[in-house]
């Protein structure tokens, strides 16, 4: 079973969250006290043991109803089952269902959830719950947990794991021969560096002295190519060394000094930052289980260059496992992932609650979070793209990952600081100021932006060096263009909008004029502007706004979000279960690349 979404409510500061989790790696955002360590301890309760120990005195926030009422707070895990997992399920489970539930009403495709819940009640109780995500009102009951016992089959089983990684240093990095060979140094941090670097099979260690040098320093080549070099860059003559010594294996370490330390000899940080990856990778062993990590501020005894490594480490893991981490440093959050952002935020109606569009207004809300103001953005790179609003910086960002990711393109994204100007009446300002920084400038303007472009363009003509500031126009790449949505492949945009109107069906912003009729695009061709003549055009023609009179709807100039569609498109981008066959993608690639051409972006390697 595969965790998919968390429903929280009066726990501790948080009044309502729900939850969706699916994305790979998610960075929480938010100031002190603003919840963000309640938010990662409610993982702590997808144990029934622990969720038994919830308490209304200690757990239930103390402005609700529910404390009033001495309730607990109302926590639910939704899980995805497929239909394997669900007869295995069935089986094993069989002893303790529910007097309401009869098998033989489910087919093995009915049921894809279940759900894990606590009971409303003073004394602490858990309902197992099914439900068809199609008809999520109507709960099944499986069972209650105070129908467990010892005997039962252990649930666990059946769960995403959750892993939190402690911040303690663990320097346990010497054993025996003998410790490794009859298993008694299996959890030590040396154990877990030689599994990395190759370590299969202690009995196989060899015994004689030759054969056994020549085995670690296997060992020794493999952990520095495939581990040391790839996730620490800060310093390329670091090596990491297994030494054999009168029956003891320890680790060495090598650097550019030309001198030898132990890892109790380095700084805090370092020894933090290779425990974390070693602690990490280790855990991450086994490909067959589903596994959350949660990491609360991991960055905090780091170096910004190490915060830049660990982020490539948590990149990479996010492939296979789930990652969600807190963090106060800009340099653990990639804004060319704007989706991974969630702003934590906390105020007396709402209680903790998420801001969803961290990237809006240059990353305002972001930048707020993280208590950054525009004179701090010492950290920004050398260089710059400015964009006029934050949906070309979203659209532009999944691009860059979709071309890097799929070999289209090698851009360093460490080189440049991308910037949206909020809207196209900031940009000449926002110019200016990183201009006065003396950082080689970029920026792309909508077609339509004449009056602005022609302020820009006295600039470049006035400055003589394109190194220095250069200006790019939308309908550079197509003629008929006149805002970055006209750029985009059509399909995926068009499949965009069409996800977006859903998403605001489901959340009662937006209702048909026609019950149940299907909504419908054709963004196959350029007609001076996608976005003002085709999409807004068909959105006001299709919907209406709940609780808004029809008149006034048909006044509003937007009727749906720029910033919504480009959030939709990032999730297709990011999409295998997409199809992507036949999709040209050759204007936005010649988009992408001449932003790279001309900030020189592109590795030469």
């Amino acid at each position: 079973m595969r965790l998919e979404k968390i429903i929280i409510e009066d726990y501790k500061s948080i009044k309502k969250i729900e939850w969706d989790l699916n994305e790979g790696l998610t960075c929480l955002v938010g100031q002190n006290e603003s919840g963000k360590s309640n938010i990662l301890d409610v993982f702590d309760f997808a144990e029934i043991d622990n969720m038994l120990t919830l308490d209304y005195k200690k757990h239930t926030r103390r402005a609700s109803e529910r404390y009033t009422q001495q309730e607990i707070p109302n926590i639910s895990f939704h899980y995805n089952i497929a239909n394997n997992n669900f007869a295995d399920f069935i089986d094993n489970f069989s002893s303790v269902f529910s007097d309401e539930l009869s098998k033989d009403i489910y087919s093995p495709e009915l049921p894809d959830s279940i759900i894990f819940e606590t009971k409303n009640q003073l004394n602490a109780s858990t309902n197992f719950c099914l439900i068809n995500r199609n008809t999520p009102a109507i709960k099944i009951p499986l069972f209650n947990s105070s129908l467990f016992t010892d005997s039962n089959p252990d649930i666990y089983d059946f769960q995403t794991i959750i892993i939190k990684i402690k911040e303690s240093i663990d320097l346990n990095y010497s054993v025996t021969l003998t410790e490794l060979r009859n298993g008694t140094a299996i959890d030590t941090s040396l154990y877990k560096l030689l599994k990395i670097a190759g370590l299969t099979d202690t009995d196989k260690i060899p015994i004689e002295r030759v054969q056994l040098k020549q085995y670690l320093n296997r060992l020794n080549k493999n952990l520095n190519k495939k581990f040391i070099k790839k996730y620490y860059t800060q310093d390329d003559s670091l090596n990491f060394e297994f030494v054999h010594d009168s029956g003891e294996i320890y680790l060495q370490i090598e650097d550019g000094t030309d001198s030898t330390y132990s890892i109790e000899e380095r700084s805090e940080g370092f020894k933090y930052y290779f425990n974390l990856l070693i602690e990490m990778a280790t855990l991450a062993e086994d490909d067959t289980q589903d596994i959350i990590f949660l990491l609360d501020e991991p960055g905090l005894r780091l170096h910004p260059s190490g915060q830049r490594d660990l982020l490539k480490y948590l990149e990479e893991l996010s492939k296979k496992y789930r990652i969600i981490y807190t963090t106060h440093s800009p340099f653990l959050i990639n804004r060319l992932h704007p989706n991974r952002v969630k702003i934590v935020d906390r105020d007396h109606e709402l209680g903790t609650h998420f801001k969803h569009k961290g990237f809006s207004k240059n990353w305002k809300p972001m930048r707020s979070a993280l208590g950054l103001n525009i004179k701090d953005s010492f950290y920004y790179s050398d260089k710059a793209l400015i964009v006029e609003g934050p949906e070309d910086l979203i659209f532009i960002s999944s691009l860059i990952n979709y071309f890097n990711q799929n070999g289209k393109l090698k851009i360093n994204t460490d080189l440049f600081s991308f910037i949206d100007a909020g809207s196209e009446s900031n940009l000449p300002s926002i110019v200016q100021i990183i201009m006065d920084d003396e950082r080689p400038t970029l920026v792309l303007i909508d077609s339509d932006s004449i009056s602005t472009f022609n302020k820009l363009n006295k600039k470049v003509v006035q400055i003589d060096n394109k190194q220095t500031l250069d200006l790019i126009q939308v309908s550079e790449f197509n003629k008929e263009a006149v805002s970055i949505e006209d750029l985009m492949p059509s399909k995926i945009l068009q499949q965009a909008v069409i996800n977006y109107c859903n998403e605001l069906i489901e959340d009662e912003t937006f209702k048909t004029r026609v019950p149940d009729s299907v909504f419908t695009l054709d963004l196959s061709k350029v007609k001076v502007s996608r976005y003002k003549t085709t999409i807004a055009t068909k959105v006001k023609e299709f919907y209406l706004e709940v609780g808004l009179d029809e008149a006034v709807w048909n006044k509003k100039s937007t009727p749906i979000s720029k910033v919504g569609i480009a959030r939709h498109f990032d999730n297709l981008l990011n999409d295998d279960e997409f199809d992507k066959t036949g999709i040209s993608f050759d204007t936005s690639l010649k988009l992408v690349k001449t932003i790279a051409d001309k900030l020189s972006l592109l590795d030469k390697d």
